[in-house]
């Protein structure tokens, strides 16, 4: 734990902007609430920008599927609940922080009934942009700085800062 703590600060402080993700499976058998709590606890130190979070469910032929402490389900999806929910709560104070920045965000959509551009910025957060004009889609596979109006936990609204349409290297 201790470990994981010190290279998530080596990362931030090498990378700053930088956003981490993880992938938790809660309710694995034998996994005790004691347990459940440090994992609690985790993320509210590391404060993930996205968690793709599971309850566990045995797969036959698997040695976890015969382990002993098999979780009932209500337990199981209540761990996962309050690990969704204390996540969400945790995901939109980090969303907060994009709001007003100026990012670079890959094109890669074009949608003109909608008048949007669609991409993704270096912390992979979908990202809709205003399209400039008609010829939109001359930027899709380009980068460019965008400011954020708006940020929720997975996805940006924004407005597009440069007007350059350089291809992407």
């Amino acid at each position: 734990r201790e470990e994981y703590l010190l290279k998530v600060k080596m990362i931030r402080e090498g990378i700053p902007g930088v956003a981490l993700s993880t992938d938790l499976i809660v309710g694995f058998p034998g996994e005790t609430e004691a347990q459940f709590q440090d994992t609690m606890k985790l993320i509210e130190e590391v404060r993930f920008e996205n968690i793709y979070a599971f309850a566990y469910s045995p797969r036959p032929f698997t040695k976890a599927a015969k382990f002993e402490g098999q979780l009932d389900e209500p337990t199981k999806f209540r761990r996962l609940n309050e690990l969704l929910d204390r996540q969400r709560v945790i995901a939109f104070e980090l969303a907060a922080a994009y709001e007003n920045a100026e990012l670079d965000v890959l094109i890669e959509e074009y949608k003109p009934d909608e008048k949007l551009m669609v991409g993704r910025s270096t912390q992979n957060k979908l990202t809709y942009i205003l399209a400039p004009d008609e010829n939109s889609e001359s930027y899709i596979g380009t980068i460019h700085k965008v400011k954020v109006n708006k940020a929720f936990p997975t996805v940006l609204r924004g407005e597009l800062l440069s007007q350059h349409r350089g291809a992407l290297n």
